[in-house]
């Protein structure tokens, strides 16, 4: 442990920082953009609820799968 220690420091970290737009581009590769027509949008909302559990995802979440638009 004391090992690991001594490698970290302000000057010298082994491992790349990221920059600035990093975290926008890691985002946009999990993202995905599904168009919702009134009816399916309806439906989306039926199944989303609010996940405040400790370990959960702290926000709306899906109750159930929607196959038909691949959120599973």
């Amino acid at each position: 442990m004391y090992d690991l220690l001594v490698q970290l420091s302000r000057s010298h970290i082994p491992y790349r920082l990221n920059e600035a737009g990093d975290y926008d581009v890691a985002c946009s590769r999990c993202e995905r953009l599904v168009v919702l027509d009134a009816a399916t949008h309806a439906a989306v909302l039926n199944v989303l609820q609010y996940d405040k559990r400790k370990q959960g995802n702290r926000g709306r979440a899906l109750t159930k799968d929607i196959p038909v638009l691949d959120l599973v």
